[in-house]
C-alpha cells in the first residue's frame, strides 16, 4: 500500500505542478488541500466505517484521466472530478449503501446527489472560494450520469480510473457477480473511444505476468 501512495503522490505533484501553471498557485493550493484532506479521509477508518484503500488513488486517477482527456480543464472541473465519490470517504457524510435502494440506477442517482452536496461543503470548509466550490459541486452531482458536458466528462475519466487503477481489487473484494454488474455499468457509459482505451488496457494487463492478470480475464470475458 505504501508503494501505492508513493506512486499516487508522484502523480498528483505533477498535477499540481500543470494547476500552477495554467490557473496560478491559488488554484494549486486549492487542489493540494482537497488531495491531502482525501488523503487523510482514506488512510483507514473514517467516521468508524470501513473505506476502501484505493478511493484516494481512485480521487487521483480520475483527475489524471480527466486531464488526459479534456487538458484545458477548469478549476471546477479537476475539483469536481478530484472529489466526485467523497460521499464514501468524507467523516462528516453518511455514506449511500446499495442494500438501501430498490435497484442500482437509484442508488447511483443517490449517490451522485450527495456527493455534490459532501464536496461543497468540504470545498468551503477548506476555505475554497464558494462560487468554485458550487460550481465544482455541481459537476460532482452528475458525474455518474452525465447530465451535462461537465459532468460527462468527469464520468469519462471516473469509468478509465476505474478499468485501469480499481477493477483487480474491486474484482477481488466484490467476488464475480457485482463485478459483472459494475463493470457493465461503467463500461456502457464510456464513449465509443474511450471503450477501446479500456479495452486496449484490458488486453495489456491480461499479458502481463502479474497478480492482476486473471481479474482482466475476467473483465475480457465479462465485457467483450
Amino acid at each position: 500500500m505504501s508503494g501505492l501512495l508513493s506512486g499516487d503522490q508522484n502523480k498528483i505533484e505533477t498535477i499540481l505542478n500543470y494547476v500552477d501553471r495554467r490557473h496560478g498557485p491559488t488554484a494549486a493550493s486549492w487542489v493540494r488541500a482537497l488531495a491531502a484532506a482525501t488523503r487523510k479521509f482514506t488512510a483507514g477508518d473514517s467516521a468508524g466505517r470501513r473505506v476502501l484503500p484505493q478511493e484516494y488513488s481512485h480521487a487521483v486517477t480520475t483527475l489524471e484521466w480527466l486531464l488526459r482527456i479534456e487538458p484545458g480543464a477548469s478549476l471546477e472541473l479537476m475539483l469536481a472530478a478530484f472529489g466526485h465519490d467523497i460521499e464514501r470517504y468524507d467523516p462528516e457524510a453518511q455514506r449511500v449503501e446499495i442494500g438501501d435502494f430498490p435497484d442500482y440506477q437509484s442508488f447511483k442517482l443517490e449517490h451522485q446527489k450527495r456527493c455534490g452536496e459532501v464536496l461543497c461543503r468540504r470545498l468551503i470548509s477548506l476555505g475554497i472560494n464558494e462560487t468554485v466550490s458550487r460550481a465544482a459541486a455541481n459537476i460532482a452531482a452528475g458525474h455518474e450520469f452525465g447530465l451535462d458536458t461537465n459532468s460527462r466528462l468527469v464520468m469519462q475519466a471516473d469509468s478509465l480510473s476505474f478499468f485501469a487503477n480499481n477493477w483487480p481489487e474491486y474484482y477481488r473484494q466484490k467476488g464475480i457477480i457485482r463485478s459483472k454488474e459494475k463493470a457493465r455499468f461503467m463500461f456502457d457509459r464510456l464513449s465509443a473511444r474511450n471503450k477501446k482505451i479500456v479495452r486496449r488496457i484490458c488486453r495489456t494487463r491480461m499479458k502481463c505476468a502479474e497478480a492482476d492478470a486473471p481479474a482482466y480475464g475476467a473483465l475480457a470475458d465479462s465485457l467483450f
